[in-house]
């Protein structure tokens, strides 16, 4: 085979194993007795779909034609980063597809409903194990399904209606009255607008709507079709108020226990792990967000589970923080806590001598020198990483100290090859080149 054949093979077999992993669609016409004909949907599995859980279900009227762009491409899209970003649960995703939108929502509006409510749900909790279900619309389709809310919220679980358009002034008027009419202990209808179609929302307006089941919203400087993402975001994480957990947990006033027990009670409502290392990354997660609040206690107890990866380095920036603003005590307290948990942390040491210096403290000054040489000089294996980040950015700052440490990293691993490159540089910064150059013969060694 030559080879642009065989790079043309190769490049095949790429993209194949690509779509493998792309979006799982399956479509099927649905029989119905409403319309009076099948009705073409297109239905998306979440990744890692399980067939023995039951997911949530959104539905969408697919009216691409109220829509500059690709309307299901951009839909999916959001709701599956949603998803990526933990901000919503894995979802099935739904699209009803029709070629004469605007006749079917007006002309046939009982017969569609019924078709989505009862035989389309049917057809799906059929085939997929499902628990909640969203219906959302888009424009014209929005307005239709505020007009037949009270009976689609019977259904579903919320009703999501975007950027509302209506046909005429009398179906608003129509629409009106029939939300007044909505069951408080049925299904959530919002209405999410932007600015452009306020004149319809205000004449919605005119009756009043005293149902706790309606909610509208406004969102500024979007348009018709870049509102809609927007919009989707906004409602669907309204609906799971608590998927994403550590945002959630944080409006409240509890201990790391009770943290820690609410935690582990949402991510098993969502049928989600909460393993060790679940858990470290909720306690960094958490931690972080009480270092914001200055919750410095709870803040370092959380610490103390989170997770290792970056946490020396989170904690040494909120020291740097609050000392850019002033808060010497909350700097102060953050390197002091910095130092128990890693012993050996040369940073920690030498911000808190910078941090005595400024304040002309001279015990608070000499103590912390002298835990920073101490430490320098009694570091073990696992702490060789976090010494040459110090060797990296302070050997001008303690240039012996640097060497004496390089030194005995060299001694622990004779095999660290940045160990022995940075005391090569630094002895040759130091005009001693017969010592450099020996470091330089112990790396090529290597």
């Amino acid at each position: 085979m030559s080879k642009p054949l065989l790079f043309l093979f190769y490049l095949l077999a790429w993209l194949m194993s690509l779509s493998s992993h792309a979006e799982t669609q399956s479509d099927y016409q649905v029989n119905s007795h409403a319309l009076a004909q099948a009705q073409n949907i297109s239905l998306h599995l979440p990744a890692n779909y399980n067939n023995k859980q039951p997911y949530p279900v959104v539905y969408v009227l697919n009216t691409h034609g109220f829509y500059a762009g690709d309307f299901k491409g951009d839909v999916l899209h959001r709701i599956r980063q949603l998803e990526d970003y933990q901000q919503i649960p894995a979802t099935i995703v739904v699209f009803i597809n029709n070629t004469s939108w605007y006749s079917t929502l007006f002309n046939q509006t009982k017969a569609l409903s019924q078709f989505i409510s009862e035989e389309l749900t049917q057809f799906v909790q059929n085939k997929y194990l499902t628990e909640q279900s969203h219906l959302f619309a888009h424009s014209y389709g929005a307005a239709y399904l505020l007009n037949q809310s009270p009976q689609l919220q019977q259904h579903f679980t919320h009703l999501h209606a975007l950027s509302m358009v209506f046909p005429n002034v009398d179906y608003v008027q129509q629409t009106a009255t029939q939300i007044s009419q909505l069951d408080d202990n049925q299904g959530f209808v919002t209405l999410l607008q932007e600015v452009g179609h306020q004149s319809d929302t205000q004449l919605l307006n005119k009756v009043t709507q005293n149902t706790a089941a309606f909610n509208q919203r406004h969102i500024a400087n979007q348009n018709h079709q870049s509102v809609v993402p927007i919009a989707i975001a906004e409602t669907l994480r309204s609906a799971y108020p608590d998927y994403a957990a550590t945002d959630y947990l944080n409006q409240f006033d509890l201990n790391k226990a009770q943290l820690t027990e609410r935690y582990i009670a949402i991510r098993k409502k969502y049928q989600q792990t909460s393993n060790e290392q679940d858990l470290q990354s909720f306690y960094s997660a958490m931690a972080q967000n009480k270092m914001e609040s200055a919750q410095l206690a709870l803040a370092f107890s959380l610490w103390q589970d989170a997770s290792p990866r970056f946490k020396h380095y989170f904690i040494n920036r909120w020291g740097d923080r609050y000392l850019a603003q002033n808060k010497l005590e909350l700097a102060r307290t953050t390197w002091q806590q910095l130092a128990k948990l890693y012993p050996h942390s040369l940073f920690a040491w030498h911000k808190l001598a910078l941090l005595a210096e400024q304040q002309a403290n001279p015990t608070e000054h000499k103590h912390a020198l002298q835990a920073l040489k101490q430490a320098a000089s009694t570091f073990s294996e696992p702490d060789q990483q976090l010494m040459l980040a110090f060797t990296s950015k302070h050997n001008q700052d303690y240039p012996k100290l640097s060497i004496a440490i390089l030194q005995r990293i060299t001694e622990q691993t004779p095999s660290n090859k940045t160990a022995w490159q940075q005391l090569s540089d630094l002895y040759k910064q130091q005009g001693n080149t017969s010592l450099s150059e020996q470091a330089q013969s112990h790396l090529k060694a290597l």
